[in-house]
């Protein structure tokens, strides 16, 4: 950063800028053309100094009593004197040019007895210290961004550090991101203009007694306090009541002045009180908005606090006592929990009872462990079974150290390797994901990918295992993920392996070649912990871990616990798989539209895995078994690698170019009104500034009339020593001068509801058009699109046209208004000023045209490097377990610091661009008010001193309004980029095609009245460009039937369901429900018509009531009903606030499967003819499948029920069972039918299965 080698003079004047906007004007700026972050201001360097001085306060305090407001404050105080001190310094020679030299250079005026040496004199001192307010504020503000920039780097480091440390954090992923997008820059503005708060109180005071000196006892008479307290209590109300409130202030004062008529009024003595109020009034009117911003910063300060407060991980692992032992539990109690302060009163009690543990530990979940005494030997199998909600996934994370110890002890000893039960996958390549951070080892990379078996999956994509992953896995199928996410724990070569049930996303084939050549083999030297349901596994397990209600209710091998416990027998039972083999009449197999070479590859691509070997690991004899697999790292053909960005998922942000369009500003004036209302309020607007600029020549013209005899004929001469207090129309002119104020206050108050209605109005419909297309966008949005950029859309862009762009508006256009109604009063009096005006005018606007570009590319650069952040925010707090377990945490923040660094550079760029512009536009603007000094002097004798004063001070106040002007006005561009980015998403983005016309409504009330479903000739592709996921499918589903769905992971299963749904519109062909086309129906129809059970179970923020019943159409009863078919009534009612406990989308209360079984309760409770089980089975244990299948039968038997599936035990119950692979249908049969054919697929998987 040039910065950091600039000279004196180009830090104080942000000449080092200079070269980067003179680029950006001759050609636009680009990502690579911006400076990089400066080491002194980067997150990394930063964060570690706020972490000491945080730490220190922890210590000093306490955790839940430390302040992050002082933090912050130790953390800036230095560089804060130094602004403070600085800005002091410009208020200092802000008052003496508009109190001292002023008056001085207008008594000069007055008087004519005095020589051009002395006016010359005064006009030179009022030059200088113009140049030198100018110069220390630009000072004060080198040193404020700096500080601001150094302190949101640090806050948002040491909040990342902080999400990455806590056990648990009680917050969902929109309030978290909303913490990084909103609470974060409301510090950085907090600590950008804190030093300006002292400008309010000074210049107040200031204002006050010299007033009090000017006019005496006058200047605080009743009348003006009281107004005095109206206007600041309006400017909180209305900015634009602030920006007349100097005028308003003069005004009561001289009228008070002259009511009591204890004194003469002069030009000199009026004109310096418009200038001084005009001074004061800048200080006083920004002080409510400075303040606005301060409150807004220790609010923001005060969430981030809570945050930071949370208890950090205990680290209640220790190192084994037995060192043959991996993991041991000794008598160990523990719970999930969320934050809540330790309570006041502690009992000493060792029971481990729910009870005694809430009462220890304040606020937690109902899902516990309790006394577990267990030890697993090095490298032993361990197997994990246990009913849903056991507690066997809490297990696991109690060894990652995920959870809160109550009594007892937790041992470990060895690296850990972990596969969650819902797969976390990152938005990168497949190979990426696999080696996650490690040293690519090539031997152990192949082995990973064969083990899993990815070998089949990664040849089909487009760049083989450089393929980009859609963010969280949207392009895979469950399965998918589940084998990168075991590939990933595999290739980390770690000593204990905890495995939560990955083998129940895939089908059976590839389940039992992943057992036996990655589990059972592949890890036959490492300890690993298995929850799984499937008996085979556990029959090879050197010892099962049995667990009921968070307890573990015994151990042993599999037989001998089958043989010694009825509870296990009775779960184990409830998982076998009989199928009935009965033969019935025409029970041949039916094959739909497939060719026997079509057979023939469908028996290539699905083997005997019965025969296949398992993987040597060690010595040459690897490397015949892999060379197949490392054959995909020559498969990559230029071609392929030409294509890889073109078949890129996440596609890069789009960056506006340019000027803003104008089809932004005319979307803005739209949603605001629309033209006509907004051509009003800019017209009222004018007429406040014509209404103030009238006040200020009545008052030229009330003071050059004297007493009222004069008898020269020129208006424009003042009168010689005559008092104005005895001009017999002393009434009118304070009448007029008077009426001119209420007039004024009138046409602001109703401007400011005006204006505000209309900007709110603008924001609130772009909020709501943008919102509805991202809700109705079609599905390869959310798969192309990170969640990240979307958020920092309705975040951080939202917050900036909901505040900033209204605030730079109304800035702007008032102090337009008022430039142009101030150059006219000026021209009128001083007619030859409009040449030196004309040419600063020119130089203003040149300055302008180059410096805009600079400052609109770096805005929507830091516009678009913010959803990055937000985007791995959002990945770690998805896969935070994930991470700690593969100890990657110093990774992670190493990314997010680069990434907050790549963010804050354009940012601080930005705003020393601002000032860079602000800078230069205040020292034209001194040149003005010389100009205007020297003709002051020069027409000394042609103009009176009343005119000649009014056209001083306004032009001393032009050259504040006029660097304003074009300051706000770009400022208000650049603000357009967010609305720009609204504007976009709301203009690109095409939604669904949906049915606007409804001609067969009547036919639609009762529809589906049977659950007929026929696919006929159904060919889909997710997107342009990809391959064929559906290919040219048939078939029929009756009334009330239930069908099974099976096939490879991959297959086109769930994209059945997705075509369903329309989520995805068909390439060609039709899909008809009760012989209507559902491409003719609405998809709000089509959608409430049918329910699903996801694969991916999903529960949002809200109470449980909400997530079954979101819009009130049920009884409590009818709900608990619903919960108790599917066994989950006691598990409500034992929760706190029973049914209307709060949950969110990554509550611990309820395990994977419990969260789908309260997806059924959804279903259950719609009573839809249509109901779809996506892997609805697949997180839960025999007995709670026996319970799903129970409720089907029962619940749905009047249903049309479609169940994918991975195990055929889920299946054997259908009525037919469908057969796909490869987005082709292989069979279509009943089960028994299928299994009478020894050369069908579903025969050969079923002996696999029973083998």
């Amino acid at each position: 950063m040039p910065i950091d080698s600039a000279s004196c003079f180009k830090f104080v004047y942000f000449s080092w800028m200079t070269d980067l906007i003179w680029k950006s004007f001759r050609k636009g700026l680009k990502p690579n053309d911006v400076y990089n972050c400066s080491p002194l201001d980067s997150c990394r360097i930063n964060s570690l100094r706020m972490a000491n001085i945080w730490e220190d306060e922890c210590r000093e305090e306490g955790l839940h009593n430390a302040s992050l407001q002082t933090v912050v404050y130790r953390f800036i105080k230095t560089r804060l004197v130094f602004c403070s001190l600085f800005y002091l310094i410009c208020l200092l020679l802000g008052y003496l040019s508009s109190t001292l030299f002023l008056k001085k250079l207008l008594d000069y005026i007055e008087n004519e007895s005095d020589t051009i040496g002395t006016g010359i004199k005064w006009t030179i001192a009022l030059f200088l210290s113009e140049l030198g307010r100018a110069s220390s504020f630009a000072i004060m503000y080198a040193i404020c961004i700096r500080t601001a920039i150094r302190t949101s780097s640090a806050i948002n480091a040491l909040l990342y550090n902080k999400l990455l440390t806590s056990r648990t954090v009680n917050k969902s992923i929109g309030e978290t991101v909303n913490l990084f997008a909103v609470d974060i820059n409301k510090v950085f503005h907090m600590v950008y203009i804190l030093p300006l708060v002292l400008g309010g109180p000074i210049v107040t005071v200031v204002t006050v007694v010299y007033t009090w000196w000017l006019l005496g006892v006058f200047a605080l008479v009743g009348k003006e306090r009281l107004l005095l307290e109206k206007c600041q209590y309006l400017q909180c109300v209305s900015t634009s009541l602030s920006l007349m409130t100097p005028l308003i202030i003069t005004v009561a004062t001289i009228l008070a002045y002259t009511i009591a008529k204890q004194g003469d009024l002069t030009a000199a003595t009026a004109f310096t009180l418009v200038m001084v109020n005009y001074v004061a009034a800048h200080g006083i009117r920004s002080l409510p908005i400075y303040l606005r911003d301060i409150v807004n910063g220790r609010i923001a300060l005060k969430r981030i606090e809570r945050v930071l407060q949370f208890d950090d991980k205990e680290n209640y692992i220790r190192l084994t006592a037995n060192p043959s032992n991996s993991v041991e539990f000794k008598g160990a109690t523990l719970a999930w929990d969320t934050y809540s302060p330790p309570p006041k009163h502690q009992t000493s009690t060792k029971e481990s009872t729910k009870e005694s543990i809430v009462q220890r530990t304040g606020t937690l979940t109902s899902m516990c462990l309790f006394d577990l005494d267990l030890e697993i030997p090095n490298e032993k199998h361990i197997g994990i079974i246990g009913s849903v909600g056991s507690g066997k996934s809490a297990l696991l994370t109690t060894i990652l150290g995920q959870m809160r110890l109550i009594t007892g002890k937790v041992g470990v000893k060895g690296s850990i390797a972990y596969v969650s039960q819902d797969p976390w996958i990152l938005n990168a390549s497949v190979k990426e994901n696999i080696t996650f951070g490690n040293s690519f080892d090539s031997k152990r990379y192949y082995e990973s990918i064969r083990c899993c078996e990815l070998s089949h999956d990664i040849s089909m994509l487009a760049a083989d295992d450089q393929t980009e992953i859609g963010e969280r896995g949207v392009t895979l199928s469950g399965g998918q993920r589940q084998r990168i996410s075991l590939a990933r724990a595999y290739y980390a070569n770690k000593d204990i392996y905890l495995l939560d049930d990955p083998l129940s996303s895939v089908d059976g084939n590839v389940g039992q070649h992943i057992f036996n050549n990655c589990i059972k083999n592949g890890l036959k030297d490492k300890t690993v912990l298995l929850i799984t349901n499937n008996i085979e596994c556990l029959e090879t397990m050197d010892f099962v871990v049995f667990m009921r209600d968070g307890r573990v209710v015994n151990t042993g091998v599999h037989n001998h616990l089958y043989n010694s416990d009825d509870d296990y027998r009775q779960l184990i039972d409830s998982s076998e798989t009989e199928f009935s083999h009965k033969e019935e009449e025409d029970s041949k197999p039916v094959i739909t539209d497939h060719s026997p070479e079509d057979k023939d590859e469908v028996r290539f691509s699905s083997p005997d895995w019965s025969d296949v070997k398992p993987i040597p690991l060690d010595g040459e004899d690897n490397k015949s078994e892999v060379s197949e697999v490392i054959d995909l790292e020559f498969n990559q053909n230029p071609e392929s690698i030409d294509t890889l960005m073109s078949d890129r998922i996440i596609l890069d942000e789009k960056m506006g170019t340019g000027n803003i369009s104008w089809d932004t500003y005319k979307a803005y004036i739209s949603a605001g009104g629309g033209a006509f209302i907004v051509s009003f309020v800019i017209g009222w607007l004018a007429f406040q500034a014509i209404s103030s600029s009238f006040a200020n020549w009545w008052l030229g013209y009330w003071i050059s009339q004297g007493n009222g005899n004069a008898t020269n004929t020129d208006n424009n001469q003042t009168v010689g020593h005559d008092l104005i207090i005895d001009n017999p129309d002393l009434k009118f002119y304070q009448t007029i001068y008077g009426l001119s104020v209420a007039i004024i206050l009138c046409v602001t108050l109703t401007l400011g509801y005006m204006f505000t209605k209309v900007t709110l109005s603008a924001s609130s419909l772009l909020h709501d058009q943008a919102l509805e297309k991202v809700l109705k966008s079609p599905m390869a949005f959310f798969d192309t699109i990170p969640i990240g950029r979307v958020l920092n859309i309705f975040t951080r862009d939202m917050d900036e046209m909901d505040t900033q762009v209204p605030q730079a508006l109304d800035g702007f256009f008032q102090r337009l208004m008022l430039v142009i109604c101030n150059i006219f009063i000026i021209i009128l009096v001083y007619p030859w000023f409009l040449l030196p005006l004309s040419a600063l005018v020119v130089l203003f606007w040149l300055i302008h045209i180059m410096f805009r570009g600079a400052i609109r590319d770096l805005k929507r650069l830091e516009n678009n490097l913010r959803s990055p952040i937000y985007s791995h925010i959002t990945a770690t707090i998805e896969g935070l377990q994930t991470i700690k377990a593969f100890n990657k945490q110093k990774q992670f923040i190493n990314k997010f610091n680069q990434l907050v660094d790549y963010q804050s550079a354009p940012n601080f760029l930005y705003y020393c661009s601002m000032r860079w512009l602000s800078t230069r536009m205040d020292i034209l603007c001194v040149f003005v008010s010389l100009f205007a000094a020297i003709f002051a002097i020069c027409s000394q004798q042609s103009v009176g001193a009343a005119f000649a004063g009014l056209a001083l001070v306004l032009s001393m106040q032009l050259s504040g309004l006029l660097q304003f002007v074009i300051r706000l006005g770009v400022d208000a561009e650049t603000r357009f980029t967010s609305v720009e980015r609204i504007h976009m998403y709301i203009q690109t983005l095409k939604p669904e095609k949906d049915v606007i016309t409804q001609t067969n409504t009547f036919r639609l009330e009762n529809w589906p009245s049977r659950g007929r479903i026929s696919f006929r000739d159904v060919t889909m592709r997710y997107r342009p460009g990809l391959k064929l996921a559906l290919k040219n499918i048939s078939f029929d589903i009756s009334p009330q039937e239930k069908i099974g769905i099976i096939g490879r992971t991959g297959a086109g299963k769930s994209s059945i369901t997705s075509v369903l749904f329309r989520l995805v519109e068909l390439t060609s062909g039709s899909i008809s429900i009760d012989e209507i086309d559902i491409s003719q129906i609405p998809l709000k129809e089509l959608r409430s018509r049918i329910s699903i059970i996801p694969q991916d179970p999903i529960l949002f923020r809200g109470s449980i009531r909400k997530n079954l019943d979101p819009f009130n159409e049920f009884k409590t009863q009818t709900i608990m009903e619903a919960l108790e078919s599917v066994n989950l009534k006691q598990k409500v009612n034992n929760l706190r606030n029973g049914i209307n406990n709060s949950v969110n989308e990554r509550d611990a209360s309820f395990s994977a499967g419990e969260r789908q079984l309260l997806c059924m309760t959804r279903a259950l409770l719609r009573k839809n003819k249509i109901i779809i089980l996506d892997e609805a089975m697949a997180h839960v244990d025999g007995e709670t499948q026996n319970i799903i299948q129970n409720t089907v039968m029962n619940e749905f038997k009047d249903c049309t029920v479609v169940t994918i599936a991975h195990r055929l035990a889920t299946v054997q119950n259908c009525d037919r069972v469908l057969v796909v692979s490869d987005g082709e249908i292989v069979e279509f049969d009943k089960p028994s039918v299928l299994a009478s054919n020894p050369d069908s697929y579903f025969t050969k998987m079923l002996n696999i299965y029973q083998n």
